[in-house]
């Protein structure tokens, strides 16, 4: 297809600005290799010490016993008080607090940091319920330290390398009478709720270079980060220490017998004692009156088998017997059901009284005013629920949840499933998938982690018998997505977008079709992303079939049509079908010029796309036609070299490419160089297309026997793929092989061998060929490995 037939699109365009230009000057804005080098020099901040990250609890004042616990603790993990470095090579300081739910693991755990916080420079609180959790509160790390990348400073990924880095090499700045000095730091980090060993797999690496908590119901836990770590069990509280707890928590001291009975049929689990104490408090109970209350009472069906008996047989009945749930209000209790489908450790209050089009019983459900503050003043006086006053949130011990989930009809939970479902979709920042909008981030990670939750939920209680015509939660699965993508998380969507997918085509939904068409692009992108090449084209071509079908039924042409183009253009592309791909991408510029209240810069991702199409099939005056179009529209609107949007930088990178092929290597150098500057300023030294330009003037610097210079660039964009080795392994194995040249370039035989093996054992495994020696090997064949936009 020819580049005329792309329109110079007039319409509904702002005047161009004055700095505006028809054609780039080469001459402006392409700083020097070295200020580009200088600008991507990471100058970390000193760490802010001491640091204290516990944020999701406060402390118990009602925190009970265990001094032989907190004993235990101190043997294993105290540093040493002749601490010359940051680590103990001879001593590996990981404690392993294990017991069933609701023994007290996290209680403990929270006091112990409160306890010893002045015997650490920093203590972290890390929730291990889940990967995602353990990665957002890693990165928290890093900015609460103060060592974040100030130019990039909300990067998940980048946030959790430089934490991580910290923790392996902790350091902190002393100040004497002298001068400020460095030295060894200290640490504790407590993983909370470990139950799934396997999320801590990865951070052996930090072991050695200071202390670890991790509370677990799992005894393997005890070798998830070390083979041996000490193990601590936490047991039930004695008779004596349960009538003492039940005594101080009641504010009835009472008779000290009928309290160790009370101790005695709760089996000295501190969680139930706690919330029997809440109910003989509120309800003006003696010891004698609940005794009498809980033999009466008949024994309740087993519903839920899966929860750990106490260990002491002096219990009555099993957990789910223990609580009296049909004692509370019925304002009370919805709220509580509500609460159980939500993420345990951040129940924001605000969600409890959000307003929301509910399911039946909706009368029943206490959204403000006084029934709202009578039921949250029940929950908190039986201690089902714990309430952080100053973020105004709750806290529920995920025992608790099983034990509501589990007492829940089928009916009854299905219907608080779609209620919790609802609250979150409602509370969701508005942004369409697509978009990107950073300064959505937090309250999107707030509602992530309840949309983790409630997928677990999902899976515990409906995937088996699916609830039918119900799509909502597949929608709010797909924004969870999304918001994963946008942070970088690419590797966490597969799993939220599938069971999207799952659940809207299952049989009796109703058809949404911009529903499966945001699903569709969402799973394109990380099939794009992964180099899977067949369910790219998969999802592609199914999101470009939906679009179509709706523009033929409607006679109207949206936005979606025109992405759907766009991204059948990048399946093809990925398949090397380079013409194809073309005519994709330029009826989608067309498609965009179609669409109401049209700018310019709409088209800019199609041009773009299209632009190196028509470069990877060697049309070059026609790719230099359609490149420097869609740069000039970009400057009429935002000016030249502009900060708006990382667009302008894919331009400028691929006409380097194309200046390049065309032998014309200074403007090629000096595109490359603008292209790196201009996404220094638009999305950071960290993105993977930064790092795809390094690679670039890595070979101009090696073209010029620049060879410092061209390490410094191949080492940046190395750093920048370690992020996920396993997703930028194309781009890792094309970089190391352009390391191998530049270190065979200088002499050093050696370790040129070194990274040449590396790359070709990569590309070998990528690729699923045969070795092919040195000599036979071109940088073509490593180019081929990485998708179109970043060669």
């Amino acid at each position: 297809m020819q580049t005329a037939t792309i329109s110079a699109g007039h319409r509904k365009t702002p005047e161009p600005r004055p700095s505006g230009s028809s054609y780039v000057n080469l001459g402006s804005g392409a700083p020097d290799l070295q200020s580009l080098i200088d600008n991507g020099s990471f100058q970390q901040s000193d760490p802010r010490t001491p640091c204290f990250m516990v944020d999701t609890y406060v402390r118990n004042r009602d925190f009970f016993g265990r001094q032989d616990t907190i004993q235990e603790l101190d043997n294993c993990l105290l540093p040493s008080k002749t601490l010359l470095v940051s680590s103990q090579p001879d001593k590996l300081r990981v404690a392993l607090l294990l017991g069933l739910g609701g023994i007290g693991k996290t209680e403990t755990a929270i006091e112990y940091a409160y306890l010893r916080q002045g015997a650490f420079d920093a203590v972290f609180w890390i929730n291990a319920a889940d990967e995602a959790s353990i990665d957002t509160d890693i990165a928290k790390i890093a900015s609460r330290l103060g060592i974040n990348d100030p130019v990039d400073p909300q990067n998940k990924a980048i946030n959790k390398n430089i934490a991580l880095e910290w923790l392996c090499e902790p350091w902190k700045v002393g100040h004497t009478n002298e001068s400020p000095s460095r030295g060894p730091a200290s640490w504790l980090l407590i993983f909370d709720n470990a139950d799934d060993p396997e999320v801590l797999r990865s951070y052996g690496d930090i072991t050695s270079s200071g202390a670890v908590l991790i509370t677990s119901r799992n005894p393997l836990a005890q070798s998830s980060l070390v083979r041996h770590a000490v193990n601590v069990n936490i047991q039930p509280f004695s008779d004596n220490e349960s009538a003492l707890f039940i005594q101080n928590l009641a504010n009835n001291k009472g008779d000290f017998d009928e309290a160790k009975e009370v101790g005695k049929r709760l089996g000295g689990l501190p969680l139930a004692l706690a919330q029997m104490a809440g109910m003989i408090e509120i309800e003006f109970l003696s010891y004698r009156e609940f005794l009498a209350s809980y033999d009466d009472k008949e024994e309740g069906p087993d519903l839920h088998r899966n929860i750990p008996q106490p260990l002491r047989g002096t219990a009555r009945g099993d957990i789910s017997t223990i609580w009296a749930l049909d004692q509370l209000s019925d304002n009370a209790r919805m709220m509580l059901e509500i609460a159980s489908f939500l993420c345990p450790d951040c129940i924001q209050e605000s969600l409890l009284c959000k307003k929301v089009s509910l399911p039946d019983e909706s009368s029943l459900y206490p959204k403000k005013g006084v029934k709202f503050r009578t039921a949250r003043t029940q929950l908190i006086g039986s201690s089902i629920l714990r309430h952080n006053q100053e973020k105004r949130e709750f806290w529920m011990h995920r025992v608790t949840q099983d034990v509501v989930q589990g007492q829940m009809g089928t009916e009854r939970r299905l219907r608080t499933f779609r209620h919790a479902v609802a609250i979150i979709n409602q509370s969701w920042p508005a942004q369409a998938i697509g978009g990107h909008n950073v300064e959505l981030w937090d309250m999107s990670e707030a509602m992530y982690r309840h949309v983790v939750n409630l997928k677990a939920v999902y899976l515990k209680y409906f995937s088996q018998a699916p609830p039918q015509g119900y799509t909502d939660f597949s929608a709010l699965l797909t924004r969870a997505a999304w918001y994963q993508h946008e942070r970088g998380e690419s590797y966490r969507l597969q799993p939220l977008l599938q069971l999207a997918l799952d659940i809207y085509l299952l049989p009796g939904n109703h058809q949404d079709f911009d529903l499966e068409s945001d699903i569709r692009y969402a799973l394109g992108a990380i099939a794009n992303e992964t180099n899977d090449v067949a369910n790219c084209i998969q999802h592609a071509r199914r999101f470009l079939d939906i679009r179509l079908e709706v523009a033929k039924s409607t006679g109207e042409f949206y936005e979606r049509l025109a992405r759907g183009h766009n991204e059948m253009g990048i399946a093809l592309m990925m398949a090397g079908e380079w013409a194809k791909g073309g005519d994709s991408f330029s009826t989608a510029a067309k498609l965009y010029e179609q669409l109401p209240n049209y700018t310019k810069d709409k088209r800019s991702l199609a041009l773009v796309n299209f632009g190196l199409a028509l470069w990877l099939q060697g049309k070059l005056e026609e790719a230099e036609r359609v490149l420097l179009l869609g740069l000039r529209d970009r400057e009429e609107l935002y000016g030249v070299m502009d900060a708006h949007s990382f667009r302008t930088g894919r331009f400028l990178h691929a006409l380097g490419n194309l200046r390049f092929s065309q032998s014309r290597v200074q403007e090629s150098e000096e595109f490359h160089r603008k292209a790196l500057h201009q996404y220094q300023s638009t999305i950071g030294n960290h993105h993977h297309r930064t790092a795809d330009v390094c690679h670039r003037l890595a070979q101009h610097c090696l073209l010029k026997q620049l060879y410092d210079e061209a390490f410094k660039f191949i080492n940046w964009a190395l750093k920048i793929w370690q992020v996920d080795t396993a997703k930028y392994k194309p781009e890792i194995a094309r970089t190391t092989y352009l390391q191998a040249r530049v270190l065979f370039a200088v002499g050093r035989e050696q370790e040129a061998s070194h990274s040449f093996e590396r790359a070709t054992s990569l590309r070998e495994n990528l690729t699923h060929g045969a070795p092919i020696g040195r000599e036979e090997l071109q940088e073509a064949d490593f180019d081929g490995l990485v998708t179109f936009w970043s060669r």
